[in-house]
């Protein structure tokens, strides 16, 4: 019997959220290291404080569902004595998310925490013992930390091993970075089982589904998270992703090609400064508003256009809000409609509620910093007077 050293990056600190990546270090009785293991996990949500575990919303897109890693995490768990820093924190997600796939353990063990002192963080404690910790909030730098941490202990308790089922294949890891967002198109979402689509997933009303590759579009199946499946498809727009469009290269109706900044000098359009952005905007002048392509064909964004918002960006959401009323834009605070002509992400592949109801309606998402240029563009043609917050 050894020791399996976990930890969990999660969406929240509520019952209802998830894990999105969790790390197994693994010992023997003697607490050397003989294993390890790292996987992203789609939640099929919103990946919450993204500014703390530092996941993006493009690389869970590839990464499986728990229920289709939990046979992978039980292989590495079982038969072990389980260790974390802060174990009540650890062993209360793992026991939901089996709990979410029919497994009911106790996941007791030993916690690093008590049993270097008190409630002391991990990297608190990881300095008083000369332990290096590189890239806190990451599940296996942290998970490594805590078995150097453990391993360095005088003495430890004993401890029951975790008693877990057998409960299905192995699955490749996904590791943080692996999709290539180079030019604004989400990479490396390789195929996976098919009909793996989480609670929540993405409505299947668009064009059939395909996993996405560097520089453009693939044609295989969809990832095995189910992200995409029946989605319509994000296409190549650097600070923002657009769904319903077409391939790198091909030319969107009355547009010139998918990626590129329509509208300019070039396209016959002004110079609205929202080339820079990579958002394809409408040809000829945008008389009153800069243009964001969306669902196929060109659309301009305009005085009137209603706007949502979801994420947590780098301002406050209200300062968007007061900047897209200033506008002349309208703001609907609650949920997205076949009406919105814009959703604003701090994340454009976000897993959120209101990102998989754009997506199903061909409403184009957008980052901050790419709605930005849009209200510049904008301002030069629009009266300083708001239409109003939509409740």
């Amino acid at each position: 019997m050894g020791y399996a050293v976990v930890d969990v990056e999660t969406t929240g600190f509520r019952r209802s959220d998830r894990v999105v990546e969790v790390a197994v270090v693994q010992l023997d009785r003697d607490r050397r290291v003989t294993g390890e293991w790292c996987t992203l996990l789609n939640p099929g949500r919103d990946l919450g404080p993204q500014h703390v575990h530092r996941i993006r919303a493009a690389d869970v897109w590839g990464a499986p569902t728990f229920a289709l890693a939990a046979g992978a995490l039980a292989r590495r768990l079982a038969g072990r004595v389980l260790v974390a820093h802060n174990l009540a924190f650890d062993a209360r997600f793992l026991a939901a998310e089996f709990g979410r796939v029919g497994v009911d353990a106790d996941f007791d063990g030993l916690c690093t925490m008590r049993l270097s002192g008190g409630r002391r963080s991990l990297r608190d404690c990881c300095a008083d013992a000369g332990v290096p910790l590189l890239d806190a909030h990451s599940a296996l730098a942290d998970a490594r930390a805590a078995a150097a941490l453990f391993a360095r202990l005088p003495e430890v308790p004993g401890a029951g091993a975790l008693d877990l089922p057998p409960l299905g294949a192995d699955v490749p890891e996904v590791r943080r970075g692996a999709a290539d967002l180079a030019g604004g198109v989400l990479a490396g979402a390789g195929p996976g089982p098919a009909g793996a689509v989480p609670a929540g997933g993405v409505p299947a009303n668009g064009p059939s589904s395909g996993g996405l590759s560097a520089g453009g579009l693939s044609t295989g199946a969809a990832p095995w998270s189910g992200a995409l499946a029946g989605a319509t498809r994000p296409v190549a727009l650097s600070g923002g992703t657009r769904a319903g469009g077409t391939r790198p290269g091909e030319v969107p109706a009355g547009g010139d090609p998918a990626g590129g900044a329509l509208g300019g000098p070039a396209a016959g359009g002004p110079a609205s400064g929202v080339a820079a952005t990579g958002i394809p905007v409408a040809c000829g002048p945008a008389v009153g508003g800069a243009a964001v392509g969306g669902a196929g064909a060109a659309r301009r964004l305009a005085r009137g256009d209603l706007v949502v918002f979801t994420g947590q960006m780098d301002d406050a959401r209200d300062v968007w809000v007061d900047r897209a009323l200033g506008a002349g834009l309208r703001v609907n605070s609650g949920y997205v409609t076949r009406a919105t002509a814009l959703l604003v992400a701090a994340d454009p592949f976000s897993l959120s509620t209101k990102a998989r109801r754009a997506r199903a309606y061909g409403v184009p998402i957008v980052s901050e910093g790419a709605f930005a240029a849009l209200l510049a563009a904008l301002a030069g043609g629009l009266p300083d007077e708001s239409l109003g917050k939509i409740s």
